[in-house]
C-alpha cells in the first residue's frame, strides 16, 4: 500500500467511526481508549507489527454492523429486548464482518470482528469456538471492548476495581486467563486507578449536601434518580427522598470520598 493509499484508507476508518458515533454517541472515545489497551496486551504477548495493525482496525470500526439494526434494538436496553431481538442485536458483529470481508485486504479484520464475541469456553457466538480456536486478535477485541464498557458506557459504569473483579471472575469461561492478567498490568503500568476516586456505600439518611454521587442514582424500576458526579443539594435529598418513598432506591448509594 502507498503512502497516499494510507492515509485515505485512515480518512476512511475515522469516517466510519464517526458515522458509528452518530448512532452510538461516545464511540470514538470508546475505541481509542479500546486500542490503546489492546495494543498493549497485543505487544505483551509478542504479537507482529501487521498483526497488531489488523487488529487495531478491528478496534476501530468493530461496531459497522450497527448500520443493519434497526434504531429501536440500539436505543432500547438489552433487558427489555424480546428474545428474537436479542438474537439479532447479538449478530451485529457477523454482520460486521460480512460486510468487510467484501472488500480486499480486509478478510484478516472481518475474521477478528466476527470473533469477538467468542467465549473461550464454547458458549459464545457465532461459531462455538473453545480457546485455541479463537483468533488471539479476537480474544483481545473482546476483553478491552467489555472492560472500557463496564466502565464508561452509562448503561453499566463500575468503577476500575470492580470492572476488573467482573473479568477476573469470567476469566477462564468468557476471558483468557492470560489476556486478564495482562489487563491489571496494564491498568498497573498506566496509573488508571490513580484516576479513580476512592468512594463509599451509605443509606439515604446518611446522605448530605455537598456530596458527590460516584455512581448513577436508579430505583428499583429503573428511574434514574441522578447521575454519576452529582453534587447533591438540600432540595435534591427531599426529591430522592420523596421518590425512595414509593420506588425504592436500588442498592446503596455510593459517594467520592
Amino acid at each position: 500500500m502507498t503512502e497516499q493509499n494510507a492515509q485515505n484508507f485512515s480518512r476512511i476508518i475515522r469516517l466510519i467511526q464517526r458515522l458509528i458515533d452518530l448512532k452510538e454517541p461516545g464511540y470514538i472515545d470508546h475505541t481509542e481508549r479500546m486500542a490503546q489497551a489492546a495494543e498493549y496486551l497485543a505487544k505483551k504477548i509478542g504479537m507482529d507489527n501487521k498483526a497488531i495493525q489488523y487488529l487495531l482496525l478491528a478496534v476501530y470500526i468493530h461496531e459497522v454492523g450497527i448500520f443493519a439494526l434497526p434504531d429501536r434494538l440500539i436505543e432500547t436496553n438489552e433487558s427489555e429486548l424480546s428474545e428474537n431481538d436479542k438474537i439479532l442485536l447479538h449478530q451485529q458483529a457477523l454482520i460486521g464482518a460480512r460486510l468487510i470481508e467484501q472488500e480486499d485486504g480486509c478478510v484478516e479484520v472481518a475474521n477478528i470482528i466476527r470473533h469477538m464475541n467468542e467465549n473461550v469456553d464454547g458458549t459464545g457466538i457465532p461459531d462455538g469456538l473453545i480457546d485455541d480456536q479463537i483468533p488471539i486478535e479476537s480474544k483481545i477485541l473482546l476483553i478491552v471492548d467489555t472492560f472500557n464498557s463496564l466502565i464508561y458506557k452509562k448503561k453499566n459504569l463500575l468503577d476500575i476495581k470492580h470492572a476488573l473483579k467482573y473479568m477476573d471472575l469470567n476469566k477462564g469461561s468468557l476471558f483468557d486467563d492470560q489476556l486478564v492478567s495482562l489487563l491489571y498490568d496494564y491498568v498497573r503500568d498506566e496509573n488508571l486507578m490513580d484516576d479513580m476516586p476512592e468512594e463509599v456505600a451509605i443509606s439515604l439518611s446518611e446522605l448530605k449536601p455537598g456530596m458527590v454521587l460516584s455512581r448513577e442514582l436508579v430505583s428499583s424500576s429503573g428511574v434514574l434518580l441522578a447521575p454519576r458526579e452529582t453534587k447533591v443539594s438540600a432540595e435534591s435529598i427531599k426529591m430522592i427522598a420523596k421518590f425512595n418513598s414509593r420506588d425504592p432506591i436500588l442498592g446503596s448509594i455510593y459517594i467520592t470520598v
